[in-house]
């Protein structure tokens, strides 16, 4: 059986901005972001399970059924499907660091048709462009499922900008074909896609085939909302503002807005998150 440990994300700003959305699993696991461990799982199945009332939502969530060899718990659990850096380890590690979480986190890597993961028309508090899903006829993405308990779909929501850059939505049951029935939460920009070229610009650190938009670089993608922002001091020096001044960072996004077009998703339901 497949075992990886993984660190925090990094911690230099400039690095961190650059290095999003970081290092992807290479295989299904299960994820213990207390040690960073990630162990593999065989024999998944995942089998729909009732929708259920969760304290904070106004609305039925989507759950699913997860039964493997290998630690992947006999319990209802979210499906969450990443575009950007909840796809990552590392990432996961430092969302939950500290929470002593005792509960695996389980990432399951599975092709998606029809969808890409995409830049988004707003900057992160840590300065990158962050990442949205597409509807792209024809494409193949593989992309990360997460499947979450309760409270550690709660602990993802706290850091994702709900109702300001992202919507917490459901794809519609059959969006992905190895899940049939099962629901799939997405994190949906509210911002827009951004397109500086009237196209969208695809996140090169997801595998794709098929017929494609580009895909870009973090650093290009960063390079494109500064010329949005009208900002020629280096990308560094963006990267540096963006970060210390949130209201220069609001004004890059309001200018990358004004480029941005419609992701074109097929959405079940919204699912608003009370505070």
């Amino acid at each position: 059986m497949q075992s990886r440990r993984y660190q925090s994300g990094p911690d230099d700003p400039i690095v961190r901005a650059f290095s999003y959305p970081y290092e992807q699993a290479e295989f299904d696991g299960a994820l213990d972001p207390e040690s960073g461990v990630l162990n593999g799982l065989a024999d998944l199945s995942v089998q729909p399970a009732p929708d259920t009332c969760i304290a904070g939502f106004d609305a039925l969530m989507p759950c699913c059924r997860l039964t493997a060899e290998g630690g992947a718990p006999d319990e209802r659990r979210h499906l969450l499907l990443a575009s950007g850096s909840n796809a990552s380890p590392s990432q996961l590690i430092r969302k939950f660091h500290g929470r002593q979480e005792t509960q695996p986190i389980i990432l399951l890597q599975t092709p998606v048709r029809d969808l890409v993961a995409v830049h988004s028309a707003h900057i992160t508090a840590y300065g990158a462009v962050a990442g949205t899903l597409m509807a792209w006829a024809g494409a193949v993405s593989r992309l990360t499922v997460l499947a979450v308990t309760t409270g550690q779909l709660q602990r993802i929501n706290e850091t994702e900008s709900l109702g300001k850059n992202y919507d917490l939505a459901v794809l519609p049951a059959g969006t992905i074909a190895q899940m049939p029935g099962c629901g799939i939460l997405i994190y949906r920009s509210r911002r827009g896609v951004f397109a500086p070229f009237g196209a969208p610009l695809r996140l090169e650190a997801f595998a794709a085939s098929g017929s494609l938009p580009p895909a870009v670089s973090q650093r290009q993608a960063l390079d494109e909302a500064a010329s949005a922002a009208n900002y020629r001091d280096g990308r560094e020096a963006f990267v540096m503002k963006l970060v210390s001044d949130s209201t220069f960072r609001e004004a890059a996004t309001r200018a990358m807005r004004g480029l941005a077009i419609s992701d074109g998703l097929q959405i079940a339901r919204t699912i608003a998150v009370r505070a």
